[in-house]
Formats: structure tokens, C-alpha cells, sequence
């Protein structure tokens, strides 16, 4: 699932048309983590995420070249 989510996501993000965005992911529950002393790092009623902030010019390298 996760890779789908990025694999589209940069697709969208190569375009040409497209402008710099910014990501947003948000939890809805602790993730699935295998060792129980992982579990520390989130605290209980505290949703996590992580913000991508778009980088001017970010993309101009996989761009074509202006004509």
C-alpha cells in the first residue's frame, strides 16, 4: 500500500504542470511495530505524522529541458 501511495505520488510530482506541494501523512493509530519496546516512542492519544515540504526547484533536475 505504502509503496502504491509514493509510486503515484511521485508520478503526480514529475510532472511538468504540476507546482511544488506540500505532503501532509497523518496517522489514525499506532503503526504495527514488531518489538513492544518500539511502542515507546508514540504517546497514547497523540496522532502521529509527518510533514513533506515542498523545495523550490526541487524537481527541475528530472525535468526536460525548455525548448
Amino acid at each position: 500500500m505504502w509503496r502504491d501511495l509514493f509510486v503515484a505520488l511521485a508520478a503526480e510530482l514529475e510532472r511538468p504542470d504540476m507546482p511544488p506541494v506540500d505532503v501532509l501523512l497523518v496517522g489514525d493509530h499506532a503503526p504495527p511495530l514488531f518489538y513492544p519496546a518500539d511502542r515507546g516512542q508514540f504517546e497514547p492519544g497523540v496522532v502521529p505524522w509527518i510533514l513533506l515540504k515542498a523545495r523550490e526547484n526541487a524537481f527541475a533536475a528530472h525535468l526536460p529541458a525548455a525548448r
